[in-house]
């Protein structure tokens, strides 16, 4: 369990410095800065911690 948890945190901080060094990038570029923030929440949600919350729900329904 605690290599799961570990896979889980590395996933979710992996996807965060992901989009974080791309909305970096487009901010440099000269887009808005909020609507970016705004779609790096949005992706990090769906990608980077929604499969860890699933796995973990289903984890608990198994046991």
């Amino acid at each position: 369990m605690l290599i799961a948890k570990i896979i889980g945190t590395v996933w979710m901080l992996a996807w965060f410095l992901f989009l974080f060094k791309i909305i970096v990038k487009k901010v440099n570029e000269g887009l808005d800065p909020f609507g970016m923030i705004f779609s790096l929440v949005l992706t990090w949600l769906l990608i980077g911690l929604a499969p860890v919350v699933i796995v973990k729900f289903g984890w608990g329904f198994i046991r």
